[in-house]
């Protein structure tokens, strides 16, 4: 959060260098940027993955139609066109518990740490 306040943009995406190895990477990262976004293509320059954590200001809000339904890419797309959505390394893997591979290896994580959930 201290990061995303130094700067008067609209978002934030945290991203993982990710090469491609725990899941498909899906963003391109230029200057402290998102460049590109996009689950759907794969392009040779997407070494990030998305971790699924993101900061908006609710100025974001006003970028959406009234009564319209968007999805979060939209809005990522448009905050990318318009040079918002800062780009927040993190060096901590990701565990995505949306296939039975990833939830078996977060089970594995919890187990090797003791933790209870």
């Amino acid at each position: 959060m201290d990061y995303f306040l130094r700067f008067d943009r609209l978002g934030l995406m945290v991203v993982y260098k990710n090469f491609d190895e725990y899941d498909r990477s899906n963003v391109v990262v230029e200057d402290g940027f998102v460049k590109v976004y996009n689950k759907r293509e794969k392009f040779p320059e997407m070494v990030y993955i998305d971790f699924g954590v993101s900061i908006l200001r609710k100025r974001v809000l006003d970028l959406i139609p009234p009564k319209r339904v968007v999805d979060l890419e939209e809005v990522y797309q448009e905050l990318i066109r318009r040079r918002e959505l800062l780009a927040y390394e993190t060096f901590q893997r990701f565990y995505e518990i949306g296939s039975r591979r990833g939830l078996k290896e977060f089970e594995e994580l919890v187990k090797s740490r003791h933790i209870s959930v």
